[in-house]
């Protein structure tokens, strides 16, 4: 018994002292006091996904930076995130960006964290983001937007005895899809011609995004479902929907 109180004892001290240690390296910067000791806040917000209003409004109380848990900090100062996102910044990438690896083990350019292989990454990439390797280029961009403006005219024009409103906003995830897909595989996912309803794929998108932005804020958590344990759940390129499906 006396073991067991021992035990319970020293898991608690050590558990206090790492959390009072990982307060005391960020208490200059300021935030809600709560908030240097627990994601609570964070992460109820990333899960309401009300964060980017949230983080406005701490930045217009606190100033361009604040703390808004125990190992994460807003910078709203847009000359600091120019600085941090430059080239050649010496700035490492945080766990935070494997939330988007979506193919476990294997990273993208926006989930690499070792700055080495991720700027010989882009550079590799440059040319196909610059366009001026890309036959039809222009071509390609202008069917789409040709289609875009087809379906809205066939569906959504408002006549007197019917109003049709569109939310453009979806119309151009659907138009952006189309012409990313054309460019880079010679041939169009149609999303546009079957006016979204393709694949559930902004449709799972859009449902899995909070929970994926809280699990990219807990490393631990991130850590373990994207070990091979969890490798069944994971979307795949034989998956018929979602964005597995687009993996394909």
């Amino acid at each position: 018994m006396a073991l067991w109180a021992l035990g319970l004892g020293l898991i608690v001290a050590y558990i206090a002292i790492h959390k009072f240690l990982v307060w005391r390296r960020l208490r200059h910067i300021p935030g809600a006091s709560w908030c240097g000791w627990f994601d609570s806040w964070m992460l109820q917000r990333a899960f309401r996904g009300t964060m980017y209003d949230d983080l406005g409004q701490l930045c217009e109380q606190y100033g361009p930076l604040v703390r808004i848990a125990p190992n994460y900090v807003i910078c709203g100062d847009p000359i600091e995130v120019r600085r941090l996102w430059a080239v050649r910044s010496q700035f490492d990438r945080s766990p935070w960006f494997k939330g988007f690896q979506v193919d476990s083990p294997n990273d993208s350019s926006i989930s690499m964290r070792d700055r080495a292989l991720h700027t010989a990454l882009r550079s590799k990439l440059a040319a196909g983001y610059s366009g001026k390797d890309v036959d039809h280029l222009d071509e390609s961009i202008d069917q789409q937007i040709a289609n875009l403006i087809r379906l809205i005219e066939a569906k959504y024009l408002t006549t007197d005895t019917d109003f049709r409103p569109v939310d453009i906003a979806r119309k151009v995830q659907y138009l952006t899809l189309d012409v990313i897909s054309t460019i880079a595989f010679g041939r169009t996912f149609g999303f546009i011609d079957n006016d979204g309803v393709l694949f559930d794929y902004i449709k799972t998108t859009e449902e899995s995004l909070p929970l994926l932005q809280v699990i990219a804020l807990l490393p631990w958590l991130l850590n373990v479902l994207q070990s091979p344990v969890f490798k069944p759940i994971r979307p795949t390129s034989t998956d018929a929907i979602g964005l597995g499906r687009i993996m394909g």
